[in-house]
């Protein structure tokens, strides 16, 4: 047999060893301009996607005694106790200097905590329905320091750092008038089914998985491939990734380690009642001015655009079903101040005939239908309306801009060097205590 035939027969099959193992096409999840072009993005299968699974134990994970979720009074005790990718990070060097990192810069976590106050009972709620690990609970304040309305140089948005092109892909829209990546409850549900996606996917590996979330299958599938080939470990920890990366999954293990234990950090860390904070309700799909919705619930608009900041003129632009998040301590007035209006009032404030609360599951991906899980929300009735905070005085603004809001933030490890007008205001919501 010729030399030629004998090299292209071993470099084919060379190649076909390594597309068996790399299991998935590329999907790159970086800042260039082929990612942000949705042409050269593949179109993932996500049938194989098991719905509510119950993720088995595997080497790494800790497992840790199920307490029910109502029993813990502070939100930040019940993040910890579903805790479960810890127990193999212990003495690690990567994860010991992102530690080093947060004891350094305590405010980071203080303004990133304050900021997800509004939002991490609704993700937590999320995480323990589907059994995943309370860890990515705090992966906002990793991607974004839990600014709803955070924009990376990237073109990466809202907490979850979505790009374009993968929000799409989950169904969260993009217009000139709204950008579902800042959506809270839809893009947290677009991120758990990706990162869901991504643990079948890797084969329950969870570091690996966040691995991929932050650079790509593509990316961590090629450096297990190399690995295999060379008779090298394809765990996380040894695997030949981005540098970005490789301190990505360390620094969100060393974050889970200061929320346990913030004292040994310096970090103060602001108690976050275990309870919901909004409802959504459905508006039906005629146009809205939000300014008059927060105006007749007495709602404050710095909160009113921090709970919906997807909507980028305001107002909606009607012509499909929309939800609001309402705060629940201004749920019961609006829909009553709504109901009380005439037909004449309600034309001329162009308010809708009936709202309802949003029971419904955001409609599926383009690519298939994912269920892994319930996104039904919590209503007025499943926290006492007691424990809720005091009414916030009604205010004549017309509102912060989203401009105002939200600043142009690094979602690495650099230090905010002041708190922002979100985090002024939050601080005077809850105050050091929590509420």
């Amino acid at each position: 047999m010729p030399y030629s035939l004998i090299t292209l027969r071993w470099r084919l099959g060379l190649l076909l060893a390594v597309l068996l193992m790399a299991g998935c096409q590329n999907l790159r999840h970086s800042s260039s301009e082929e990612y942000r072009n949705s042409a050269f993005q593949p179109k993932l299968n996500y049938g194989n996607l098991r719905g509510n699974s119950t993720y088995a134990y595997q080497p790494g994970l800790e497992i840790r005694p199920t307490v029910p979720s109502s029993d813990y009074g502070d939100l930040w005790q019940r993040v910890c106790a579903g805790y479960q990718l810890r127990a193999s990070d212990h003495g690690n060097a990567r994860v010991l200097k992102q530690q080093e990192w947060f004891a350094n810069n305590p405010k980071y976590v203080q303004n990133a905590a304050l900021r997800g106050s509004l939002y991490l009972h609704y993700v937590v709620e999320r995480l323990e329905e589907r059994n995943m690990p309370s860890e990515l609970a705090l992966l906002p304040m990793v991607e974004s320091a839990y600014n709803p309305v955070a924009l990376s140089s990237a073109s990466a948005a809202g907490l979850w750092q979505f790009m374009p092109a993968t929000g799409r892909n989950f169904n969260l829209r993009q217009t000139r008038f709204y950008d579902g990546r800042r959506d809270i409850t839809d893009s947290t549900t677009a991120a758990l089914d990706y990162l869901s996606y991504l643990h079948e996917m890797f084969n329950g590996d969870w570091l690996l998985a966040l691995a991929a979330y932050n650079s790509g299958e593509g990316t961590v599938t090629k450096a297990i491939a190399r690995n295999a080939r060379l008779g090298l470990p394809t765990d996380y920890w040894n695997l030949p990734l981005p540098q970005e990366t490789r301190d990505y999954v360390p620094r969100l293990l060393a974050l889970a380690d200061v929320i346990e234990a913030p004292q040994s950090y310096q970090v103060k860390l602001t108690p976050i009642a275990n309870q919901a904070y909004f409802v959504p309700l459905n508006f039906g799909d005629q146009p809205l001015d939000l300014a008059q919705i927060a105006g007749l619930g007495e709602i404050d608009p710095t909160e009113f655009t921090l709970l919906n900041p997807a909507y980028l003129a305001r107002r909606t632009q009607g012509g499909e079903p929309q939800h609001l998040l309402i705060p629940l301590a201004k749920a019961s007035l609006l829909t009553s101040r709504l109901a009380s209006l005439s037909n004449d009032q309600r034309q001329a404030m162009q308010m809708p005939v009936a709202i309802t609360e949003q029971r419904s599951t955001p409609a599926p991906s383009r690519w298939a239908t994912l269920s892994a899980g319930s996104t039904t929300p919590l209503t007025s009735s499943s926290r006492p309306a007691a424990a809720i905070p005091a009414a916030l005085k009604p205010t004549r603004s017309a509102g912060p801009t989203l401009a105002s809001l939200g600043r142009k933030i690094r979602v690495d490890n650099t230090p905010v060097p002041k708190p922002s007008k979100t985090d002024k205001f939050l601080s005077d919501l809850f105050g050091e205590q929590g509420y």
